[in-house]
């Protein structure tokens, strides 16, 4: 395992990352290295590819341009699923060398609550960054000679940056609504607030030619991009982090702070154009309108940015209807992160909308239950409608996304629905894994995992776990196994009798609920709900268990382990690499597992491993926030869309 990783967002020239890193990596073999390609074309990627394999870092290849923060957030979640401990951020057109590096390490190993930063020198060796400080009274950027200063807040630049995971974890990485710059003011601020601190390493030096990547040529005047997202982001932080009162103080002295952005290009550059005048002055304007994608959405495009194009939001159908009260909290929890975001309108599955109405992307997770019918007449009419739905499908150009929870595809007796259940499953032009250990598909796709359900049982009371308390929660099918937890329960009934079994949730039909209360019948330790659960019981039949057995016949995903571990309950799974990766992820003592058919012995061993859980540290269940998921997802949608020519 590479505890220190070295993460890099490239935009376009891939020379810069052969240039600045092979040495290092070379001379510190035992670092990582993930780079990020922010799309500019597929050439471009491609590129990154190549680089990537041959000197065996990491790549993630971004179909969109999520700008500086969202590009280190996608590269950091891959340096610590690589195992990653330190990360050591930096801009492709920055290099330092191993003792440097070593520097910084010994520093964030001794207090790992503390961000640290080199000092940055130019090539000519003159200084670059020796630490900044933001006057908070106007929004003012100041040097290192007046830090200490009231109203001087200090913080580090996100070209050479170095933090623990941990801390990484507590803050949540980059607010990517910023795009471009000001993102590591944010981040600055926010790791103080977490109690965390800020440091310059004296004896640590790193080498920054910014005119690598600004493409200035060696004149001082920046890009249009650069004054734009300067000016608005500026408000962008008031917004986030100042008082109502300041935040006025800030936008009075807008037109002042941007005159001082523009001309740190220099006053001759407006001999040859005034872009940069309209740029800066577009800054002011979003900033004051709050025009910017939600932190975890798409960061705008640089020509929305700049004036000139639709920025509505994707409208995205659904193949499951309006969620019910009863109904899954995983989709009702993925509509809402989607929505949060603002750059989605999520649109449920009705016939009259999917064959009239108006959208621009379909999002597939169970496409069987838009068959269900209550007769054949009207299983034979929605068999008719879906041949109309998917033939609007094709002419409209509609993309399809595909969330993949099974392996396999419904094994419908119809031929006709397996059919177009076939075909939908063909044509989707982007497939979504929520697993880590989900067989990759052919053709274009990304891990977005299923997000936890920590937030959404938040406010329900959660009592104490019973002693002895074994529970089964969710729905009951045949191939969950719920009649063998049953069965190996009643066979403990002389040898535990201090153990109690409650199984809660509904039946897919008569007969197999009749079964397992057959099974469960004169065993007075054993009690049955066996209907659709409210929230509110969900919590209580979770919490008040000290284990949660799930003995499926085959388990690929579950949302019950997720709300097991939301909750904070250990579960007793079948052991397979989904599992064990599920495992490895929240922390030792949280996910236990058995071979083969589940057994009384299996039972006795995970109950006295779970006998002193309270002691344990609460699952890490942060890969699974949903901010993560909405941002995947909307990243997958754009992706289908591009290649459907539609951006």
């Amino acid at each position: 395992m590479r505890e220190t990783a070295i993460v890099v967002v490239n935009y376009g020239d891939t020379g810069l990352l052969e240039q600045n890193l092979v040495t290092l990596a070379e001379k510190r073999p035992d670092v990582g290295v993930v780079v990020v390609d922010n799309y500019t074309s597929p050439a471009n990627a491609a590129d990154v590819d190549a680089i990537c394999a041959r000197y065996g870092w990491g790549a993630h290849l971004s179909p969109t341009n999520l700008g500086f923060g969202g590009g280190m957030n996608a590269g950091v979640e891959l340096a610590i699923a690589r195992g990653a401990t330190r990360l050591l951020l930096l801009n492709p057109d920055a290099t330092m060398d191993e003792e440097s590096l070593s520097r910084l390490e010994a520093h964030v190993d001794a207090e790992p609550m503390v961000a640290v930063s080199p000092r940055v020198l130019m090539t000519a060796g003159t200084p670059w960054f020796e630490g900044a400080g933001l006057d908070v009274r106007d929004g003012t950027m100041v040097g290192p000679e007046r830090l200490g200063e009231p109203d001087i807040e200090p913080w580090l630049s996100g070209a050479c940056l170095m933090l623990s995971a941990v801390l990484w974890h507590r803050v949540g990485g980059f607010d990517d609504s910023y795009f471009l710059y000001w993102e590591d003011v944010d981040l600055s601020r926010r790791i103080r607030e977490a109690g965390g601190g800020l440091r310059v390493v004296g004896d640590a030096v790193a080498v920054h030619d910014e005119g690598a990547t600004h493409g200035t040529g060696g004149s001082r005047a920046k890009s249009d991009l650069y004054y734009y997202y300067n000016v608005r982001n500026r408000l962008r932080y008031a917004q986030v982090h100042l008082t109502p009162a300041a935040r006025r103080r800030w936008v009075a002295s807008s037109p002042v702070q941007a005159r001082e952005v523009l001309l740190r290009g220099g006053r001759r550059q407006f001999l040859d154009s005034r872009s940069g005048l309209w740029a800066a002055a577009a800054g002011v304007r979003d900033g004051l309108a709050g025009r910017w994608g939600p932190r975890g959405g798409q960061s705008p495009r640089h020509d929305d940015a700049l004036g000139g194009r639709d920025d509505r939001p994707l409208r995205v159908l659904m193949t499951y209807m309006q969620p019910l009260p009863f109904h899954n909290p995983y989709v009702k929890m993925h509509d809402q992160s989607l929505e949060r975001t603002g750059q989605v309108e999520v649109l449920h599955f009705d016939w009259r909308t999917a064959l009239s109405g108006r959208y621009d992307v379909v999002h597939s997770h169970w496409p069987e239950d838009i068959f269900a019918a209550s007769s054949p007449l009207k299983a034979a009419g929605k068999r008719v409608a879906a041949a109309a739905w998917l033939a609007v499908l094709a002419v409209k150009n509609i993309p399809v996304v595909q969330t993949v929870h099974n392996l396999e595809l419904p094994d419908d007796k119809d031929p006709i629905k397996r059919a177009m259940l076939r075909h939908i499953h063909a044509i989707a032009e982007h497939r979504i894994l929520i697993s880590d250990t989900t067989p990759p598909p052919d053709g274009p796709y990304s891990v977005v995992l299923h997000g936890h359900y920590a937030d959404w049982f938040a406010e329900h009371p959660k009592p104490e776990p019973i002693p002895g308390r074994i529970a089964y929660v969710g729905l009951v099918r045949r191939y969950k196994n719920v009649e063998a937890l049953a069965s190996v329960f009643t066979a403990t009934r002389e040898s535990h009798p201090e153990w109690s079994l409650e199984i809660a949730g509904n039946p897919s039909n008569d007969d197999l609920a009749e079964a397992v209360a057959r099974i469960l019948e004169g065993d007075e330790r054993a009690q049955l709900l066996l209907r659709y659960l409210e929230d509110t019981e969900v919590v209580r039949v979770v919490t008040s268990a000290q284990l949660i057995v799930l003995p499926y016949k085959e388990m690929h995903n579950s949302g019950t382990v997720l709300t097991a571990l939301s909750l904070g309950r250990p579960v007793l799974v079948p052991d397979n690499a989904t599992n064990r990766d599920i495992a490895a992820e929240v922390r030792p003592g949280w996910v236990h597992t058995f071979s083969g058919e589940l057994t009384a012995a299996d039972l006795e061993w995970a109950m006295m491993a779970v006998a002193d859980q309270p002691r344990k540290p609460a699952p890490d269940l942060s890969r699974r926030d949903w901010e993560v998921s909405a941002a995947g997802h909307l990243e997958a949608f754009r992706s289908a869309l591009q290649s459907r020519g539609e951006q």
